[in-house]
């Protein structure tokens, strides 16, 4: 498109857009040496009426004392003509070097990263809450009218927001009453973002309209459809006035339940039931961002799996009293450990039982006389060549008897007390 010189300063080059009652020029400023956009208002219409002009010269002024870094500066307010036709109002703004954020949803191969949307919908807030406090409401919030800077996916943390297009602002005097700056009676706005008051026509609106539409745009960002469609305006109307919104969450899954319940908030019918201010959407955006992370998406966790209860503890059994023999086991153990000459001592384990102790003789218990083994054999035979004799002499039968008896009773004992191995003293 060739150049052209707009009220012999501003050198229009291109344009970059439309809409809002008019078009906007990439432009060079001549007298400042600076790149600006210029917005040419050749939409409103009804010839010469200079009380459409005075309208967007009001609506300029209210637009141009709002001070934030969320909202396309003002510059200038002027008139032109172009060959000798009507006179036409023109805004020169500040040139902002970005992206739409219709296009960046329309580019995205999948839903927004929940952490862009609560920071780039923090700034719409900031900007909202500048008007409104100011007394503008915007009345036509969309994503066309948001632009981003520095929309790098890989540096979306600095990414600032601007807010386009007060340019069908409605200003509020000190007073409350409402100073409709469009033509009475019209429907302003885009559909697909319109509050229900809005839709109405004949409703005033205020701030929490924005505030609507605003959640439209969240809705959109998140599930990445809008909250109503309908292929004729009117339908999609009648759905914002009177049918409730699909909970996002239902076109995606892993949404937190909070993000629901803000959304739905936001796109209450009534506009006492949404939240009142900008800043309080700010402040749950905020939150939500913090529980949200660099993530792309917030998968719900798992609920907790309770761990079973440990088993009951068993009653501990009661250790078994310590074994204590008694002084007749303590003398027969010494009588049979202690004169066995082919024994080795006994080793000496650790003290860990009674039992395991050495066995000693009780003090002063007498000691007998050792007798040795061939002088024990040798008294032996010959009392038994002594019984063998005086059996034989009375008869046979008597000895058989006696060495029987012998066997059964004192051999016995003594072989059982070690007479015969040389262990009795």
């Amino acid at each position: 498109m060739a150049e052209r010189m707009l009220d012999g300063r501003y050198r229009l080059f291109g344009t970059i857009g439309d809409g809002g009652m008019g078009e906007v020029w990439r432009a060079h400023d001549e007298h400042l040496h600076r790149d600006v956009a210029v917005k040419l208002v050749k939409g409103l219409g009804h010839g010469d009426d200079p009380g459409i002009t005075a309208r967007f010269v009001r609506e300029a002024r209210a637009v141009a004392r709002l001070s934030s870094p969320h909202i396309v500066t003002v510059y200038e307010l002027g008139t032109a003509s172009e060959d000798d036709g009507p006179a036409f109002p023109y805004l020169v703004m500040e040139l902002i070097d970005g992206r739409r954020l219709d296009r960046i949803v329309r580019g995205a191969s999948g839903p927004l990263a929940l952490d862009d949307v609560a920071h780039w919908g923090g700034q719409m807030c900031k900007a909202l809450d500048t008007a409104h406090t100011a007394g503008v409401v915007h009345r036509d919030m969309k994503p066309a009218n948001v632009l981003v800077t520095g929309a790098d996916p890989a540096d979306r943390e600095d990414s600032l927001v601007k807010v386009l297009d007060f340019g069908i602002a409605r200003l509020l005097d000190s007073a409350g009453a409402p100073t409709a700056l469009t033509t009475t009676g019209s429907v302003v706005g885009t559909p697909a973002y319109m509050s229900p008051e809005q839709a109405h026509g004949d409703v005033p609106v205020d701030e929490r309209t924005d505030l609507y539409s605003l959640g439209c745009i969240l809705y959109e960002l998140v599930t990445g459809r809008l909250p109503f469609e309908a292929s004729a305006w009117h339908v999609l109307l009648r759905k914002h006035m009177d049918e409730p919104p699909v909970p996002p969450s239902r076109h995606r899954p892993e949404l937190p339940h909070d993000w629901d319940e803000l959304i739905l908030a936001l796109l209450e019918k009534k506009p006492a039931d949404r939240p009142q201010r900008a800043a309080e959407v700010r402040r749950r955006l905020g939150e939500l961002r913090g529980r949200t992370g660099r993530t792309a998406a917030v998968h719900r966790a798992p609920a907790p799996v309770k761990a079973p209860p440990p088993p009951p503890a068993r009653p501990s059994t009661p250790a078994p009293p310590p074994y204590r023999p008694s002084p007749t086991a303590l003398a027969r153990a010494d009588t049979r450990t202690a004169h066995n000459p082919l024994s080795s001592p006994p080793a000496q384990p650790a003290a860990r039982h009674p039992v395991a102790q050495p066995v000693t003789s009780p003090a002063g218990a007498p000691k007998g006389v050792r007798v040795p083994p061939l002088l024990y054999v040798a008294l032996t035979s010959l009392w038994l060549l002594a019984v063998l004799f005086v059996s034989w002499k009375m008869s046979g039968g008597l000895l058989a008897v006696g060495v029987v008896a012998y066997l059964v009773t004192r051999g016995r004992k003594h072989f059982q007390q070690g007479y015969y191995q040389g262990r009795h003293q």
